[in-house]
């Protein structure tokens, strides 16, 4: 059965701007397996790769869960350049590879005061 983002796309020859690290906190919030979830993609429609970073928060459902969002404010984790490894072969169209940060991760070189040691727990540099 075709994927409904290939019928979306072939009738425009569109294409797909993958974010990675929306990819991967979609698996770290969910607990969806990387390969489950990016069997969801056509992987051959992707033209870019996006990449950037983002930070823990408390869930507002679980208030004892912290959660990873994609908010741009800070580095890259080494995670979503493991799934840029693992993605990129995948991709053969991929023509751009591309960061993206938000005003504030780029004053402050994308360390935010508060860094995750652990799941739920912090250090402070």
């Amino acid at each position: 059965m075709p994927l409904i983002l290939d019928q979306l796309l072939e009738p425009v020859n569109g294409f797909i701007i993958l974010d990675l690290h929306n990819l991967w906190c979609q698996i770290h919030n969910f607990e969806i397996p990387y390969e489950e979830i990016v069997a969801l993609y056509p992987l051959h429609c992707v033209r870019d790769i996006q990449i950037s970073g983002g930070s823990w928060e408390q869930s507002d459902v679980t208030p004892d869960r912290i959660i990873w969002r994609d908010t741009h404010d800070d580095a890259v984790p080494q995670e979503v350049f493991r799934l840029l490894a693992l993605t990129m072969g995948r991709c053969a169209g991929t023509t751009n590879i591309f960061t993206s940060s938000s005003p504030a991760a780029r004053r402050t070189g994308g360390r935010r005061n508060i860094v995750p040691a652990a799941k739920g727990t912090f250090i402070h540099p």
